[in-house]
């Protein structure tokens, strides 16, 4: 790897903080020179990180960049690295990023073409700014973020603890605080109750940013698009933008739905200068070293620079279609569709038994179990965990391995069934309860190894107003697109419970709201197998009820 020459100064802000800035320049540049500038900012350097800086050792996407000819501009957040102030999650990046940009303008290599790149928390970043359309921004590599931050913190209505609040932890005044102590007492806080006052607990005071984002709880409410906030600030991006985008996701990823979602804002004409990269991955945007087998030539492609090359007409684009989504369905490899599921053109619906099997027909029975929130059942892996280890398609434990877990399996199956899609669940429930919560996840059985798929939690009150405790009642819901190829004698495999600590905040089991919420009570749950139902898209093997 080239050795690249940089500079390292600092840019200031409208109100004094000064942001630490390092230049890249590509091997070409010459003082004078005049080029284009790959805009990039992050909050996840180290206290005080400014040096030594080794250019040897750039990875890509920068390398990309910088083998092309760009400037890379690489940014440390307010309050992090090696910039001045504190920094405050959601906070202050559209007023630093709009400092910076005039700071990038005013520099002797700017050539009027800005080009914004970033994922995950550097994505918002960039998000904050596109409903403003900076005229010399031309283009977006933006990757594993939602614009509507309700994606960010909620599945449904319950709180994503292990993705917001101990992200949280890691980020919060990370110029200032012993960092691991304050993770492992947020982490030991996360069961108390009510979550309301978690941040006081933990760091002595409340913290809006975290417990604002608890007490906003549903997607209606207008806290997520108030411009007002941080949180708000990017929801009207993909709504308000002229800038073409390109949006990379991961199926496994925490932010998949919010990806996709944000795609699929954008009107059609924007969407048409627009494109969407939806790969194997989970947060880290490529393929794991143990899921290679699984999804062979799935490796993240060097999309972001020939994005930009072809923005600038001086490349072809060869990863992605504008105007589509290009993905990836394990077995069949990369499809190029305008949404995520087009290719399905049947289904396969399975019913529970009260044998723990999944049947092509509907049955009598019923499965209850109980449900403490003291002693919440935690699953491995899975599209929305963040902070705990071995995400994705991790293997699961046995069917039915906690009296709370109730696993159905299927009959192995004969032929190769292509799932491309939503599942729609009707899950037929009664609880000892007024409210109560109940998690589904869809796995593949391969040579009896099971490997998570996709899952949802839902709690009761958001389907059904004033509940009548022991009454039978039927949710309808859908968990986000599954993408597999089911070879024959793979097998399929639905759990169903209250809960997945600390994915997911544990319900209380009353009608408290759950921030507010300070006693928890045992519920009995039942599955009533006649009424539940489960349905997959399915690709080439026409409509069915079953898997054979």
């Amino acid at each position: 790897m080239p050795a690249y020459a940089f500079k390292e100064t600092n840019a200031e802000t409208r109100d004094g903080i000064l942001l630490f800035t390092r230049i890249i320049f590509p091997l070409a540049y010459r003082k004078g020179d005049k080029l284009p500038v790959v805009y990039h900012r992050t909050p996840y350097e180290l206290p005080g990180n400014i040096a030594p800086f080794d250019p040897v050792h750039i990875g890509r996407p920068f390398s990309d960049f910088l083998e092309r000819g760009y400037i890379v501009v690489n940014q440390h957040c307010r309050g992090t690295g090696g910039s001045t102030g504190q920094f405050k999650n959601m906070g202050n990046e559209r007023n630093d990023s709009l400092d910076s940009l005039d700071w990038i303008r005013k520099q002797d290599f700017y050539n009027g073409e800005i080009f914004l790149y970033g994922n995950s928390y550097k994505s918002y970043i960039h998000s904050t700014v596109l409903s403003l359309n900076p005229p010399d921004v031309k283009g977006a590599a933006l990757a594993v973020m939602p614009a509507n931050q309700h994606y960010c913190c909620y599945e449904k209505n319950t709180f994503k603890h292990d993705l917001y609040t101990m992200w949280f932890a890691k980020t919060y005044m990370v110029n200032d605080l012993d960092i691991p102590a304050v993770y492992a007492k947020m982490r030991e806080e996360l069961k108390k109750k009510p979550a309301v006052t978690l941040a006081e607990r933990v760091y002595g005071h409340d913290v809006p940013e975290l417990t604002e984002a608890f007490t906003h709880s549903s997607a209606d409410d207008p806290f997520w698009c108030d411009e007002a906030t941080g949180f708000g600030q990017t929801a009207s991006a993909p709504l308000r933008t002229n800038i073409p985008l390109l949006l990379v996701g991961g199926l496994y990823d925490i932010h998949y739905k919010g990806t996709v979602e944000y795609f699929e804002a954008l009107p059609e004409e924007q969407k048409k200068q627009s494109a969407m990269l939806m790969g194997p991955w989970t947060h880290s945007m490529n393929t794991l070293p143990e899921h290679k087998n699984i999804f062979p030539y799935s490796v993240h492609p060097p999309v972001e620079a020939e994005w930009f090359d072809s923005l600038r007409d001086i490349g072809d684009l060869n990863y992605v279609t504008k105007g589509m989504v290009t993905y990836y369905r394990p077995g069949s490899g990369w499809i190029r569709a305008a949404h995520i599921g087009d290719c399905a053109d049947g289904e396969l619906t399975l019913y529970p038994t009260e044998s723990r099997t999944l049947a092509p027909e509907p049955s009598d029975g019923s499965i209850a179990f109980v449900y403490d929130p003291e002693n919440p059942l935690s699953l491995p892996g899975g599209a929305s965990i963040f902070q705990t280890p071995a995400r994705g398609p991790q293997p699961q434990p046995e069917p039915n391995f906690r009296q709370d877990l109730v696993s159905f399996v299927s009959d192995a199956f004969e032929k190769t069934v292509r799932v491309d899609g939503r599942v729609d669940v009707e899950l037929n429930v009664i609880s000892d309860c007024p409210d109560t919560a109940f998690f589904v996840r869809v796995d593949a059985v391969r040579e009896g190894i099971a490997l998570c798929l996709r899952d949802t939690i839902v709690s009761v009150s958001e389907l059904v107003a004033n509940y009548i405790p022991n009454t039978a009642t039927v949710l309808r819901f859908s968990l986000d697109e599954v993408e597999w190829d089911f070879v024959r004698g793979d097998k399929l495999r639905i759990d169903v419970s209250s809960s997945n600590f600390p994915t997911y905040n544990t319900h209380s089991n009353t009608k408290e709201p759950w921030y507010l919420a300070e006693e928890t009570r045992h519920a009995r749950n039942t599955v009533i197998t006649e009424g539940t139902s489960f349905t997959f898209r399915t690709v080439g093997n026409g409509s069915s009820s079953s898997g054979k």
